[in-house]
């Protein structure tokens, strides 16, 4: 995040995560990726003269509908108080699955009355991939180009 303007640059943005392994992915259990990801999202006043504040809800949904243990996932508190603007970034040491598939991050807030609104889902594909296709994959190794002779 830049001090000065505080705009942020997204790099690496995970769309789809392959994972190479032998053994079949479970779906019937929760299991976690140990890749670090942080979860960024950009919230507004819903009215730009009124100050509020809200709570987010995160929920993480599998392909088969099971949603994970979100006590895992803290609410968040945002402060529309000071500014018009508020961007959340929730760090996850790892991404939990639940087998191969779409998995949809679902964002949800809070509102006056205490009922929740989906504000936002973002998908997440995981995907198997054999050992051998990841190889497949992979640039072969670059040569070095044999110099030429020349005659003297």
């Amino acid at each position: 995040m830049d001090q000065d303007t505080n705009n942020v640059s997204l790099i690496d943005i995970a769309e789809e995560i392959a994972i190479s392994t032998k053994r079949p992915i479970p779906s019937d259990k929760w299991s976690g990726i140990p890749v670090e990801m942080t979860l960024v999202s950009l919230f507004t006043r819903s009215d730009y003269a009124a100050p509020e504040r809200c709570h987010l809800r995160i929920e993480l949904v599998a392909p088969d509908g099971k949603t994970f243990n979100d006590a895992e996932i803290p609410l968040i508190e945002i402060d529309l108080d000071t500014h018009v603007r508020a961007r959340t970034m929730v760090k996850l040491p790892a991404i939990p699955h639940r087998g191969v598939g779409v998995h949809n991050f679902v964002l949800y807030m809070e509102l006056g009355n205490k009922a929740w609104r989906k504000v936002a889902t973002i998908p997440v594909n995981i995907r198997h991939v054999a050992p051998t296709e990841i190889a497949a994959e992979e640039p072969p190794p670059k040569l070095a180009n044999p110099k030429k002779k020349t005659k003297a």
